[in-house]
């Protein structure tokens, strides 16, 4: 699947419904909507009118700043958005390893030399600060 500037345009009608369809999904499960009225959830977590989402798949366009704000509140990586995968060579993937341990390393030598998990909120706090600095590698 080619991912170029000319990559949508090369669809035919259908594939473009089907590709705005299956962002549409990811959107939703991103935000943990569900149930009746999918759409209607997603309009109005997003401050748009009831029919708008329809009209995204009707159009087969998708506005970008829907999936950008989508990507901020939700935390998902704006590739997965997009194709429902990371795209290799993302910023994601670029270096994630290694700057994960180099957080997970300093978290963890911080509790010890401090003593925090002995604190009854300690280890929550370390996950809270580690799921914090490691958010930031996605971006």
């Amino acid at each position: 699947m080619r991912k170029d500037d000319t990559f949508f345009k090369d669809l035919e009608y259908n594939e473009q419904r089907e590709w705005v369809l299956g962002i549409v999904d990811r959107i939703l499960e991103a935000y943990k909507i569900e149930g009746k009225g999918k759409r209607v959830q997603l309009a109005a977590k997003l401050g748009l009118k009831d029919g708008t989402i329809k009209s995204w798949v009707a159009n087969r366009r998708i506005p970008f700043h829907a999936m950008v704000t989508c990507s901020i509140d939700t935390e998902v990586s704006f590739d997965w958005l997009m194709w429902g995968e990371s795209v290799k060579g993302s910023p994601v993937k670029e270096g994630f390893e290694s700057g994960l341990k180099a957080i997970l390393t300093e978290h963890l030598e911080n509790a010890r030399r401090y003593d925090l998990l002995r604190l009854e909120s300690g280890s929550e706090a370390l996950v809270s600060n580690i799921v914090g600095d490691a958010s930031r590698l996605v971006w």
